[in-house]
C-alpha cells in the first residue's frame, strides 16, 4: 500500500509540519563551483553550517564541480534559506579566492516538494547515482564529496589519528581550520586531518536507513537508472514541456509505484484525483492535457488542480 508522506509529517517546536525536498542548483556552464580540493572541504564544511543555522535535517547530498544536490527535511521557508545561504557562502569563496565578482549571481535554484515515500526513495538514489550518471570513474559509493557510503555500514566507524571533536579545539583554531569566522557548532562535531567535518556527524543516516528499511533495498533503487524520469519530474517548474506521450508514461510510471496499479482506469475516483495533483506538481501537465490523457473532464480537472 501506498503510504503517504503527508500522512506522517514531523513537526517542529512550533507545532508546524516538516517536509522532504530535493534541492538542486543549476549546472553552471562556464565555470566550475569547486575547483580544487580545498574548495569541496569548504563545500562539505558549509553543510553543516547552513543546515544548523535554519533549522534543516539533511538526508542525503551530493557536490559535484558545477552543481550540487541535497534531500532535506524542514520547512520550505528553511529549505529556501538553507540553499540560498549555501549559495552565498560558495559565492563569497569564488570572490575572494579568485576573484570572481557576483559569481553565482544568476544561479537559478530548484526546490521540488517529496509527496510521497516512492518519490523520497527514488529521489535519494537519484541524488547518489549523480556521479556514476555524469560519468564518474568510481562508484557512488566511493566518491568522496556525498553521502553515498555512509548509510548501512556494519558497525561504528573509529575515529582515525587525525580526527578531533571541536570542543577539543580553541574556538580561533577551528575558525583557522574551518576558514569560516564566527559560526556556531555542536562540540561533538569530528574534524579530520584535512579539516573537513565528517559528514556523519550532520546527514541523517538513521532516517535514510529507516525508510528504506534494507541494504537490499537500497542498492536495488541505487541500481534503478530513474535518471530521465526524475529530470522530467525537476523539469516541471522550469520552461520544460512534455508531450502527450512522455506525460502518459510518467503516469503509468506513478501508477505502479504509487498505487501499484498498472493503468489510472484501474483507480477509484479519489485515488485519481491524487493521481491527477501529482501529475501537474511534478510535471506541470494542463487539465486539458490531463484530459486528453484520462478522459476525465477539463471543467472538473481545472478546478481539482487550481
Amino acid at each position: 500500500m501506498q503510504q503517504e508522506i503527508d500522512r506522517r509529517k514531523r513537526m517542529d517546536m512550533r507545532g508546524e509540519s516538516r517536509e522532504y525536498y530535493h534541492i538542486c542548483t543549476e549546472g553552471l556552464e562556464k565555470k566550475l563551483l569547486f575547483r580544487d580540493r580545498r574548495d569541496y572541504i569548504y563545500g562539505m564544511n558549509s553543510i553543516p553550517v547552513c543546515a544548523l543555522k535554519f533549522n534543516v535535517s539533511v538526508l542525503a547530498f551530493c557536490l559535484m564541480d558545477n552543481h550540487v544536490h541535497f534531500i532535506t527535511e524542514g520547512r520550505y521557508e528553511e529549505c529556501s534559506a538553507f540553499i540560498n545561504e549555501y549559495k552565498r557562502r560558495c559565492s563569497q569563496r569564488l570572490r575572494s579566492k579568485y576573484s570572481e565578482v557576483q559569481a553565482l549571481h544568476d544561479l537559478k535554484v530548484s526546490i521540488h516538494h517529496i509527496d510521497s515515500e516512492e518519490y523520497l526513495l527514488s529521489s535519494v538514489a537519484y541524488v547518489l547515482r549523480n556521479p556514476f550518471s555524469t560519468g564518474s570513474k568510481c562508484l557512488p559509493f566511493h566518491y568522496e564529496w556525498c553521502s553515498a557510503g555512509l548509510y548501512f555500514r556494519a558497525g561504528q566507524k573509529h575515529r582515525s589519528a587525525g580526527e578531533k571533536q571541536l570542543a577539543d579545539l580553541p574556538g580561533y583554531i577551528m575558525e583557522r581550520r574551518l576558514q569560516m569566522r564566527r559560526i556556531m557548532l555542536p562540540g561533538h562535531y569530528v574534524i579530520n586531518d584535512e579539516d573537513m567535518i565528517v559528514p556523519e556527524c550532520y546527514v541523517e543516516i538513521p532516517a535514510v536507513e529507516k525508510v528504506f528499511a534494507s541494504p537490499k533495498r537500497f542498492l536495488y533503487h541505487m541500481s534503478r537508472n530513474l535518471d530521465r524520469e526524475m529530470k522530467l519530474s525537476m523539469g516541471a517548474s522550469g520552461k520544460i514541456s512534455f508531450d502527450d506521450r512522455e506525460m502518459k508514461t510518467a503516469m503509468l510510471q506513478i501508477c505502479s509505484a504509487e498505487f501499484n496499479v498498472d493503468s489510472p482506469d484501474r483507480l477509484h475516483m479519489v485515488d485519481k484525483c491524487r493521481l491527477m495533483i501529482m501529475m501537474r506538481k511534478r510535471y506541470g501537465a494542463s487539465a486539458k492535457q490531463l484530459a486528453r490523457l484520462t478522459g476525465i473532464s477539463s471543467g472538473f480537472l481545472e478546478q481539482l488542480l487550481q
